[in-house]
């Protein structure tokens, strides 16, 4: 993962990450705490949220 200082947008904080695909995507830079179910067992596990899913200019970045 790769800190930026902030989104050029709304300029929170946010982190890059590489996906499988080799596509760089954003992300906000606190994780949340979410709760993992895996055959019937049940675990806390920290996340991090898309940040396009929660800038308020997202639409601004979005490509055609």
């Amino acid at each position: 993962m790769r800190i930026m200082p902030e989104c050029k947008s709304c300029k929170a904080t946010i982190v890059w990450v590489e996906m499988a695909s080799g596509k760089k995507m954003p992300l906000d830079a606190t994780p949340i705490s979410a709760v993992q179910v895996k055959d019937g067992i049940g675990g806390v596990v920290q996340v991090y949220i898309p940040h396009w899913a929660t800038c308020p200019s997202a639409e601004k970045h979005r490509r055609p």
